[in-house]
């Protein structure tokens, strides 16, 4: 029985040591990775997986992708204390960064990141799973297939005017039992965190806000909308991070559901993005908006 007791004593010891040594080199494997290469950091959530496709982008960095769908708070705080120094740094933000629910929150173990999750599980500034989240964030740091770049997919070029209409509409049901100041004051909060974070550590920070349909515009999520306009300003005032509207031409409709691009416009946003970072190397906020030229 005491040879048991021992036996399990050291492998708990040997397991717990594994885990601390992995942590460790999770946390740093971006750092590992630049030291080989120097590479283009991404960050986004559903909106830039639809909105920019990296293998269009020809830089002279290769890019790596840690845009997700659903990605909210949590993932942009631990994205923002991972990336390299002196690296280049590509995030993507829309008012859809205040989703009352569905916060992805899954990229490792991250202290400021945990920090924020235990902090709104306390405010209930708006629904969390903590135990859901702890669970999930053990399965992406020891998943070795989270140690690479994701890929980013597209959508037809077909508008899908039901799915629209039917995300549009659960939306508003969300918007009108909720109230959303508390949300807003949480996730400003640690926006404006992690922001300063990559400031700090990068080389070039480009802002990339992306538009919404302009069906969902003329709804109440216009409130979440004007917050979003005005929390980008303060965040190019206090961060003296220029904004620059880039106008993209199309012919049809750009948006394939409510918030996503169609195939078509990824290309020409891609495209123009890519112009943009050739000919100003500075860090500032690109903002896309689209003309449609006819119908």
């Amino acid at each position: 029985m005491r040879k048991f007791i021992i036996h399990i004593a050291s492998a708990s010891v040997y397991l717990a040591l594994f885990m601390v040594i992995w942590h460790l080199f999770f946390m740093n494997y971006w750092s590992i990775l630049e030291s080989i290469e120097e590479r283009t950091w991404i960050w986004g959530d559903s909106q830039m997986v639809q909105g920019l496709d990296p293998n269009q982008l020809e830089q002279e960095k290769p890019t790596f992708s840690f845009a997700r769908h659903g990605n909210g708070y949590f993932d942009l705080v631990s994205f923002s204390h991972r990336i390299p120094k002196k690296s280049d740094v590509i995030v993507g933000f829309g008012p859809l960064f205040y989703r009352y629910r569905n916060d992805r929150s899954r990229a490792g173990f991250q202290l400021d990141a945990i920090k924020a999750l235990f902090e709104v599980t306390e405010s209930k500034a708006f629904e969390v799973k903590t135990t859901s989240i702890l669970r999930n964030n053990v399965y992406h740091e020891f998943s070795v297939s989270n140690l690479d770049s994701d890929v980013h997919r597209r959508y037809s070029n077909k508008a899908d005017s039901l799915k629209r209409l039917d995300y549009i509409d659960k939306i508003l049901k969300v918007i009108s039992k909720n109230e959303f100041s508390r949300l807003f004051e949480f996730k400003d909060r640690w926006f404006k965190h992690s922001i300063s974070e990559i400031q700090g550590k990068s080389n070039r920070l480009t802002i990339i806000s992306w538009p919404v349909c302009d069906q969902l515009l003329i709804t109440d999520f216009n409130m979440i909308q004007n917050h979003y306009d005005s929390v980008l300003m303060d965040i190019s005032n206090e961060f003296e991070l220029p904004i620059d509207t880039v106008i993209v031409n199309v012919e049809t409709d750009p948006f394939h559901d409510a918030t996503h691009f169609s195939h078509h416009a990824v290309s020409l946003v891609t495209n123009r993005i890519q112009k943009e970072l050739i000919e100003k190397s500075n860090s500032r906020i690109i903002v896309i908006r689209f003309n449609q030229t006819k119908d």
